[in-house]
């Protein structure tokens, strides 16, 4: 077998489809096709059975799936290893990011990065927090910046490197009359009033989708301040949108502050902090396989990133 062969074959396994596995590798399907037989015969038994929902694998193939997965770490590590006696003269960095934090996050790092190492290529991927830990689990991302789950959510395979804090806040249309119930923050030097969320009931809502992590601290939020059951009247998987309905007056949300910084909306609605006891923010994180080797590249984005946002709590 060579590397090659395992890699063909484990993206057979995870495509369930000849054709996707090969427009996926950039080869010829027959060739493919070959491949697969030529694996198959050197065992003499079936590693794949067709269904109605495509290729899967059987027992066989199970065994020799979690064989080629692992041999196939080993070489990348390898690779990564070599990439790093070369002193970063080449190489890529793999990375995930959630939507809106990349948004963010990521203008204010990639320029000195690529300032500092030119040669390093950067493949960067986004997606949901649910998705990226997808992604890191099957072995295509160095690691991700995202948003970290409830302790009781966390998978036992990742790390979670928490780097920073991301309040939410209270967004109202300029016409709410929230206003008369906002007091000065608790927080020293914060330039937003605070208004508790109990003050919220009766408002109509404009939320996020339910399933995405910013939606479950926005119903924990709400059901800590007693308003169990929320007119909501709209809701979107889009923050802008969310965003820009509210500037509208459409109804009132709840939003993350640094999201807040990359979308400004005309007319400008209210922005109110969140009592502390609400404990109503995101942890920011980092997140890499357990025991997984981290790259120098990898090290040094990382550097940048928790000098980046130490920066930015400084202000």
């Amino acid at each position: 077998m060579t590397e090659k062969e395992l890699l063909y074959f484990k993206t057979v396994a995870d495509e369930k489809s000849i054709s996707a596995a090969a427009k996926k590798l950039f080869i010829a399907q027959p060739s493919l096709t070959q491949c697969i037989k030529r694996i198959e015969s050197a065992y003499e038994m079936p590693l794949f059975t067709r269904t109605s929902r495509g290729l899967v694998l059987t027992y066989a193939g199970e065994r020799y799936y979690l064989m080629a997965t692992e041999i196939l770490k080993m070489c990348e590590t390898f690779n990564m290893e070599i990439s790093d006696i070369n002193k970063l003269k080449t190489g890529q960095l793999r990375l995930g990011v959630t939507r809106y934090l990349g948004s963010w996050l990521l203008p204010k790092i990639l320029p000195e990065y690529q300032r500092r190492y030119p040669n390093i290529h950067l493949n960067i991927s986004e997606g949901t927090s649910a998705q990226l830990e997808g992604r890191l689990l099957s072995g295509t991302l160095d690691f991700a910046l995202m948003h970290a789950p409830a302790p009781e959510k966390t998978n036992s395979s990742l790390n979670y490197d928490f780097f920073g804090l991301d309040p939410f806040l209270i967004v109202a249309p300029a016409d709410s009359g929230l206003s008369a119930f906002a007091v000065p923050s608790s927080a020293s030097g914060a330039p937003l009033r605070e208004l508790d969320p109990k003050h919220l009931r009766g408002q109509k809502f404009v939320m996020v989708s339910k399933g995405q992590r910013s939606r479950e601290i926005c119903d924990s939020l709400l059901q800590s301040a007693g308003i169990l059951e929320p007119d909501i009247i709209v809701s979107f998987s889009n923050l802008n949108t969310a965003h820009r309905c509210v500037a509208a007056g459409l109804g009132v949300t709840i939003l993350p502050k640094y999201y807040l910084e990359i979308s400004a909306v005309i007319p400008t609605p209210l922005y109110f902090s969140i009592p502390r006891q609400y404990h109503a923010n995101w942890n920011l994180c980092i997140t890499t396989m357990k025991d997984s080797y981290m790259t120098l590249a990898s090290r040094y984005f990382i550097e940048l990133l928790k000098n980046c946002m130490e920066s930015v709590e400084a202000v």
